[in-house]
């Protein structure tokens, strides 16, 4: 998507008008009840709205379509936005939608059977989940993209989707938690630069193996690593590496580091979690918004800049103007 799609649609989100039929790169995008509060206003900062939603996405939309491309998505929905009753994670889409919208449809276990899920590989359907209340986009770690030798075959059985190369993921992840009783509403500074010295540990480590980390805010308290692999390894083999990584590191840095699960048990420590090397887990996607307060998003940063950095500094006002000015990290 280039700059003048997103000015184009910029403009056309000017009209003060409550419902809108935006023209998204050539697709038809009817959106509704655009002053609808989302965010609600918080210390002196004006609530935010669909509006809002639609124009961070329409600016940003063509640095995020990239991370997004080709991969099954969840999503978590607002209706009412966060002060509303209704919220939920979806995974599945079973209702109409747009001709657009791509979906694919893979085996689940629990519903003993195939069920589809919305993949975003265009601009329209990344407006669309605006259009629907998704506060917070996700995404797998692998991709329905053919690889020249798995199979394609996601949903005629458990076994198949076994086979198939939605099996091998192109990304290991490890999400660095500090132990926050209250990450809503709570920013603790020294427990975040502890999250950050970890990182680095963590990074140092994976230089001496020859591999790259790339790094994001998750848009909360925390860090996300992705480290890029080639999709040669199943999701299993690439858990246990994860896992073997999270326990050198904790046998390195005891007294900062866990990767115990109970929060109970990992007072004042930072928590290594390579549990989410799962097909069909996900991290919060790359410039994702968050549910909480002032909108926050998942922000790449550099290794550079991360001992400067405040997570709060990145939100879904700030970011469009960061990424005209320095780019994308992980391009």
């Amino acid at each position: 998507m280039g700059k003048r799609s997103a000015n184009d649609l910029i403009a056309q989100l000017q009209d003060p008008s409550e419902e809108l039929k935006l023209d998204v790169e050539g697709y038809p995008l009817r959106v509704t009840s655009l002053s609808r509060v989302l965010w609600p206003a918080s210390k002196g900062v004006p609530a935010i709205t669909k509006r809002d939603l639609l124009l961070y996405y329409a600016q940003v939309g063509g640095f995020m379509l990239p991370h997004l491309q080709d991969r099954p998505l969840a999503f978590v929905r607002f209706p009412d936005g966060l002060e509303g009753k209704e919220r939920f994670f979806q995974k599945h889409w079973d209702k109409g939608r747009p001709e657009f919208v791509q979906t694919v449809c893979i085996w689940s276990d629990k519903n003993k059977g195939p069920r589809d899920w919305i993949v975003c590989n265009n601009l329209a359907t990344l407006l669309w989940l605006c259009q629907i209340s998704s506060l917070e986009i996700h995404a797998w770690y692998s991709r329905i993209m053919p690889d020249g030798e798995r199979p394609m075959d996601f949903s005629s059985s458990p076994e198949s989707l076994e086979a198939s190369v939605l099996s091998y993921p192109d990304f290991v992840v490890f999400d660095l938690d500090p132990n926050l009783k209250d990450t809503e509403s709570t920013f603790d500074k020294p427990a975040f630069r502890k999250t950050v010295a970890v990182a680095c540990e963590l990074r140092e480590y994976l230089d001496k193996l020859g591999m790259k980390a790339f790094l994001k805010t998750s848009g909360k308290t925390g860090l996300h690593l992705y480290i890029p692999i080639r999709r040669e390894h199943p999701y299993d083999e690439v858990k246990a590496w994860a896992k073997a990584v999270g326990k050198e590191i904790e046998s390195r840095c005891p007294e900062e580091v866990t990767m115990e699960w109970s929060l109970s048990k990992r007072p004042n420590k930072i928590f290594i979690d390579h549990n989410q090397n799962v097909r069909g887990k996900t991290l919060v996607a790359i410039y994702s918004t968050r549910p909480a307060v002032d909108a926050p998003v998942s922000f790449p940063v550099s290794w550079d800049d991360l001992e400067d950095i405040d997570p709060r500094e990145f939100t879904m006002r700030t970011a469009p103007k960061l990424l005209q000015k320095q780019g994308d990290p992980w391009a």
